[in-house]
């Protein structure tokens, strides 16, 4: 079983940075590790998707709902692929106006030990690097906007 939270403050509005993390089919574009996304349904409040994710160790692919309440909080439910469970939120509490305090949590577990003690240092990078991914791509979309 992995898990993973961290806290992190951005210096952009709550709601760029719930833009940017709800705009899943950008994924392959910052996401080093997501190489494809399918978007199989798409509405306001809600998105089914799977991204297909890996390196040169590891890939595969899943399917998940994901949740948007707009701007505090993008829940994440797992529904098919290598997964025993995975469980992931993202938050958003507006500090001032534009500043951001982004809170990332994941937990999740294989299906098979094998593929879990395989690819276990690829999900621990992965999980660690996502927030850098993410204040990366929000820093190159601000200063597009400039």
């Amino acid at each position: 079983m992995q898990k993973y939270f961290q806290i992190c403050r951005f210096p952009y509005s709550n709601h760029m940075i719930f833009d940017l993390v709800s705009d899943v089919s950008k994924y392959p574009e910052f996401l080093p590790w997501c190489n494809r996304v399918i978007i199989h349904k798409s509405s306001p409040n809600n998105i089914i998707a799977t991204l297909f994710v890996g390196n040169n160790i590891f890939s595969g692919s899943f399917k998940s709902k994901v949740i948007l309440t707009r701007p505090d909080y993008i829940k994440i439910y797992y529904e098919t692929g290598p997964f025993k469970y995975l469980q992931n939120t993202w938050g958003f509490r507006k500090v001032s106006s534009y500043v951001t305090e982004v809170s990332f949590f994941v937990n999740f577990e294989f299906n098979s030990i094998i593929l879990e003690t395989a690819v276990d240092s690829f999900f621990s990078n992965l999980t660690r690097n996502m927030m850098k991914a993410f204040q990366d791509r929000a820093y190159l979309l601000s200063n597009k906007r400039s």
